[in-house]
């Protein structure tokens, strides 16, 4: 699956957001493309700057970043900023 699938967003609206063609994101995503070390970049700045993480492990993959943000019920005095 491809981490901008995780955004719910379409290849065009990650091409616009990286300033990648979206022919070039289609063809990196269905692994026909002669990989550009620059796209590849603009491509991973763009999906981490809206919260997709790569992972390196054992099973390399993405996935969305862990939300920082406290559920109402944890919300109390202590804990404002």
């Amino acid at each position: 699956m491809p981490a901008r699938v995780l955004l719910g967003w379409s290849r065009i609206k990650l091409a616009v957001e990286s300033g990648v063609w979206q022919y070039r994101v289609r063809e990196i995503e269905r692994r026909k493309a002669k990989l550009n070390p620059s796209e590849i970049s603009r491509l991973k700045k763009t999906l981490r700057a809206a919260s997709v993480e790569f992972t390196d492990g054992v099973e390399p993959g993405v996935r969305l970043a862990a939300d920082e943000t406290l559920a109402a019920d944890k919300l109390s005095a202590a804990n404002d900023e």
